[in-house]
């Protein structure tokens, strides 16, 4: 199979053969390891290199397949609790590299290889931490760890994150990215950044409004309020402007929850107007009575839709879970 993917890479001119061809290699890889974890280390050492060659040589037409391999890889490390081989993080930096997400072909398969970079490093360096037996400062320990393995490579996400969401044809990639670093990385890592990340979200809000960009809006707000609270998400949001975030609840927020579909995405968003609702003092306020009465209105219907719709017309938006639509391999 090595040496037909290698042929095939010297002169990619059979769409149907090469797309069946990484079809099979993603089969393999995942009926193998389900049975034999012990086998992930085989194919890393295998595909791996595989990937860089192509990537090396520049053949745009099986970057995408290989992206996803290495995401479908990463996955399996994660599942089968392996430390993830440092040939994989090595590889991170020249991926955020601008000349590849300008492809327009590129961009589907990154965003979860990227997303799934992020989930394994943090998830490799829990696994590592060498003052675990510290318990009482682990938790420190852990954040200060993340942030040194991160601190040179948030900015290039960012960087990638700002021309996505720019862009009416990948918002919803930009939403996967971002939405990954929060349920990822510690909010420590993360924090210094994110008046950014909320400035350019207002900005695109006020520029180019669109339903898609609404619905992961409300998907990343919700995902923040799930992960870290919802008297953090105020806080993060009003840090950009006082009081900002009771105008978006009520002016984006609130009105679009009727554009979310996909029982995840809803199950997701009725859980953080939960939190909403229970757990934010500014919301508790009598003088938001109106807001609160809203978000509290939402809830049972959107539990009752979950039931009702299938998890089904991804590919126009962003997922809170940090899926991204695109095209699949295995």
């Amino acid at each position: 199979m090595v040496a037909k993917l290698k042929a095939a890479a010297a002169n990619p001119v059979n769409p149907t053969f090469n797309h069946y061809m990484f079809e099979t290699i993603a089969a393999l890889v995942k009926n193998v390891c389900s049975v034999h974890s012990s086998a992930l280390a085989a194919f890393d050492s295998t595909l791996c290199p595989l990937v860089r060659e192509i990537l090396d040589q520049d053949v745009a037409e099986f970057a995408p397949y290989g992206f996803q391999l290495l995401a479908q890889l990463l996955d399996l490390h994660k599942t089968t609790g392996t430390n993830v081989p440092p040939d994989y993080l090595a590889m991170l930096p020249p991926l955020l590299m601008p000349v590849f997400w300008e492809r327009p072909g590129y961009v589907p398969a990154l965003t979860p290889l990227i997303v799934g970079f992020m989930h394994t490093a943090a998830e490799h360096i829990v696994a590592n931490e060498q003052v675990r037996q510290h318990s009482s400062a682990l938790c420190q320990d852990v954040e200060l760890s993340a942030r040194l393995v991160w601190a040179e490579q948030i900015q290039p996400v960012l960087g990638v994150f700002q021309k996505l969401i720019a862009s009416k044809a990948n918002d919803h990639h930009g939403f996967a990215l971002i939405t990954g670093m929060m349920r990822s990385l510690p909010l420590a890592a993360i924090q210094p950044y994110l008046a950014t990340v909320f400035q350019l979200l207002f900005q695109r809000l006020s520029s180019l409004k669109t339903h898609k960009f609404v619905r992961g809006f409300i998907g990343f707000m919700s995902v923040v309020v799930c992960s870290h609270g919802a008297a953090q998400l105020f806080e993060l949001v009003n840090a950009v402007q006082p009081n900002i975030m009771m105008m978006v609840l009520d002016q984006v927020w609130l009105p679009g929850l009727g554009g979310i579909n996909g029982r995840v995405e809803r199950k997701v968003a009725a859980v953080a107007l939960i939190k909403l609702v229970c757990d934010c003092p500014a919301l508790r306020d009598p003088v938001h009575l109106a807001q609160w009465n809203k978000a509290a209105a939402n809830i049972v219907p959107l539990l009752e839709s979950v039931g009702q719709e299938e998890d089904a017309d991804e590919n126009d938006g962003a997922s809170p879970s940090g899926c991204t639509p695109g095209q699949h391999v295995n």
